[in-house]
């Protein structure tokens, strides 16, 4: 690999936003190497000469593992109620990995962190879906990290891998109604995420700062 550039680490690679950072990475010169470590290896196609996929299991993460230093994390994991089996799954999956997985990383260097939230997010939230999405954001604030930015964005759009009916019906009615809907309330295509994701992570800000889904949707 070539010596210049940066390191990223993408969890949640084999997701749609993921696998679009993998995607913009690979185009990018900036980006020298991609550490983006899976429960089970990335599909043929996925993993370019950049991209080292080490295997990790989230139950046992291990720190002292070299791969874990890095220029900058871009978390991606999310998963959704139905797939998790049980509230308290999803909360596993979409708070304790993100934060267990940021802890380690920092522990090795990392000082850039972009986390992949919702819109709404807020722990306070009466709704179980966006008050987790706030509780993981608080909770990402305590490990540490110098740089860190949370994207919010609306219904993502893009090429699944799996089915959801609730999230086509809802894409297929914002793609009617959304030219009559504020930005905030658009589609957001998974590509424009992940743009706005590595631009962040490869220039990234000091302190805490949020992006909106008005600035990744269509």
């Amino acid at each position: 690999m070539n010596g210049d550039g940066k390191t990223l680490l993408v969890l949640g690679a084999t997701g749609l936003v993921g696998g679009e950072v993998l995607k913009a990475a690979a185009l990018c010169d900036e980006v020298k190497a991609v550490v983006a470590p899976t429960r089970r290896p990335l599909q043929a196609g996925c993993a370019g000469p950049k991209v080292l996929n080490p295997a990790l299991d989230y139950e046992r993460i291990d720190p002292g593992l070299g791969w874990w230093k890095a220029d900058a994390l871009i978390c991606c994991l999310g998963t959704t109620i139905k797939k998790a089996g049980s509230r308290q799954n999803f909360y596993r999956v979409d708070h304790d990995y993100p934060i267990l997985a940021a802890r380690a990383a920092r522990k090795n260097g990392v000082r850039t962190c972009v986390l992949i939230s919702a819109i709404g997010a807020d722990p306070h939230s009466s709704i179980f879906y966006t008050r987790v999405k706030g509780e993981t954001e608080e909770d990402m604030k305590k490990v540490g990290f110098e740089s860190l930015a949370f994207l919010r964005p609306n219904v993502l759009s893009g090429g699944r891998r799996e089915f959801r009916l609730g999230e086509e019906m809802m894409i297929a009615a914002l793609t009617v109604v959304g030219p009559l809907l504020p930005k905030k309330f658009r589609l957001c295509p998974a590509e424009n995420v992940a743009r706005v994701a590595l631009r962040i992570a490869l220039r990234p800000w000091p302190g805490v700062g949020v992006v909106g889904s008005e600035d990744m949707s269509v």
